[in-house]
């Protein structure tokens, strides 16, 4: 059997038994066309949050990343907020301690061909929610600054850059690992160079499964 397919069953039988034990409350950004595929034939973020959290989840619809973010806050629920707008809502996370990115979608992909790196987070899934390392996990980072001088900063600083996403004057970092996550306050450790830069994390989340 595909494995999408057998994802997609495990994800069913995943949030059922969560909703069980507790409500599941999700609030999802809009897309510019939430009814049908991307161009490139991603899915809208919409039908991503449906497949990851289930049929059965009640999911809310904002206009802007920033009223997802600020709803998700109040109703202590997790927020699926797109990757393409992190300038939008980047700096809201930044003011909430317990409020971090802890998850990606989608969480499975099609490998790419030849040596081409693999596609870059469609959607940040963000709320308080405690990570524990998987093994292969990425750390988010917001680096002032264009691309090439926030890889730069993050290579004197011996990380291994995994893709970057534009944030306006800033730089989104995807560095391999997650040494630099503190699950506390998310501050940087306090050995990081960096750290004087007004460097910030914005969480952390495991990375997506390549299916054949």
């Amino acid at each position: 059997m595909p494995l999408p397919v057998l994802w997609r069953i495990w994800r069913e039988l995943i949030i059922a038994n969560i909703r069980a034990q507790s409500p599941i409350a999700v609030h999802v950004a809009c897309d510019a066309d939430e009814t049908a595929n991307t161009a490139d034939g991603r899915k809208t973020l919409w039908d991503l949050a449906r497949a990851h959290y289930g049929f059965e989840t009640i999911m809310t619809r904002h206009d802007t990343a920033v009223e997802t973010a600020q709803a998700a806050l109040r109703d202590n629920a997790v927020a699926v907020l797109p990757a393409d707008g992190i300038g939008d809502w980047a700096g809201r996370i930044t003011t909430e301690s317990n409020f971090r990115v802890f998850g990606i979608l989608p969480q499975i992909e099609q490998p790419t061909k030849g040596n081409a790196k693999p596609h870059p987070p469609q959607a940040y899934l963000a709320g308080d929610v405690v990570l524990q390392p998987s093994g292969e996990d990425t750390t988010l980072l917001r680096v002032p600054g264009h691309e090439n001088a926030a890889i730069t900063a993050a290579q004197l600083e011996g990380h291994t850059v995994l893709y970057t996403r534009p944030a306006g004057s800033w730089t989104l970092l995807g560095i391999a690992g997650m040494d630099l996550f503190q699950d506390t306050d998310l501050a940087l450790p306090a050995d990081q160079k960096w750290a004087e830069m007004d460097v910030t994390c914005l969480g952390a989340h495991a990375n997506a499964l390549t299916w054949k």
